[in-house]
């Protein structure tokens, strides 16, 4: 309820807050007379300058923190829960008609909240950034495509009280020095990006928006030094709007990944699903809330589900 409520009024401050004396110096893109209902999970192709944020949390619940094992017995199974909260702000730059430079800063931290996952997992803090662009291939009265490359840095920070003790009595029996041993840990990830990203309007009131990405670079875990990764996503999203109804957009979204960006322990192929509910009223502006669901495969065969919820905000000049 607390979360819930927190949500409302952050949808009602951006509304508050957004310009509302200005005349429209651009406006949401549209394709055969539908505008696009926007989201943060799949983002559009269409070359645009405009700056989107978004602020949202996250929990998950009832997965397998490790275990305790007396004489090769395991005695008892932990099961923790976490939270995440975060915030993402992205700028793009229309620099040409068919070309535009976007950058993005992200930045989120992790908690367990529970005795077994706040020793086990500890707290994590998580920054990245982006830096890219996007470039217009293909545009018709239905169909607009863009192909993107971007270079991103993803970097953690990692304190975890078990992992601190357990090096200590390591060191304490080998017979070696204390002053090295750090209570925290630092990781990062450099990942080069290319892909493709589509968006089709069959009619006024429906449209399309397809993502697909390849990636080469660092990974959180050490299984491999480098590693491919793929991303795929698709929405569908209905805009009242663009029929003459009431202003409100709908969106529904699913996106695959095999990049473990909010979990450093996950390893695999990510499927993360989404409904959208958004303020479509304006011309050059939009404000939404996002309720999604993960499921990360982790590195001890267990998985990571999640529940989440953001505030998302896109302005177009």
């Amino acid at each position: 309820m607390r979360c819930r409520a927190t949500l409302i009024r952050l949808f009602a401050l951006v509304i508050t807050v957004a310009p509302t004396g200005l005349r429209a110096q651009a406006r949401n893109p549209s394709l055969a007379g539908h505008t696009f209902v926007p989201t943060a999970m799949v983002e559009g192709p269409f070359v645009a300058t405009h700056f989107r944020s978004l602020v949202g949390g996250a929990r998950a619940f009832g997965y397998n923190v490790g275990t305790v094992v007396i004489d090769d017995d395991t005695l008892i199974a932990l099961e923790g829960n976490m939270t995440w909260v975060r915030v993402e702000f992205e700028q793009r730059q229309k620099v040409a008609d068919w070309l535009a430079l976007e950058a993005d800063f992200r930045a989120g931290a992790r908690v367990g909240t529970n005795a077994a996952s706040a020793l086990s997992d500890g707290v994590s803090v998580i920054t990245g950034f982006k830096l890219g662009g996007i470039a217009r291939v293909v545009q018709s009265s239905n169909v607009y495509a863009s192909a993107t490359l971007n270079v991103r840095r993803t970097g953690l920070t990692f304190l975890n009280l078990i992992a601190f003790v357990e090096e200590i009595i390591d060191s304490v029996a080998s017979g070696g020095r204390l002053d090295s041993i750090s209570l925290s840990a630092k990781s990062g990830a450099w990942q080069g990006r290319g892909g493709f990203r589509l968006a089709y309007a069959p009619g006024r009131a429906v449209g399309i928006t397809v993502l697909g990405e390849v990636g080469f670079g660092e990974d959180f875990t050490e299984v491999e030094d480098a590693a491919w990764d793929v991303d795929l996503g698709a929405t569908v999203d209905l805009n009242l709007q663009s029929i003459g109804k009431a202003p409100l957009g709908f969106v529904g979204i699913y996106r695959i990944s095999t990049f473990g960006g909010n979990a450093e322990s996950s390893v695999g192929l990510s499927h993360t699903a989404g409904l959208g509910i958004s303020y479509v009223g304006r011309e050059d502006f939009t404000v939404g809330v996002e309720v999604q669901w993960m499921h990360s495969p982790l590195v001890n065969g267990d998985a990571l589900n999640s529940v989440g919820a953001a505030v998302r905000s896109r302005y177009y000049f």
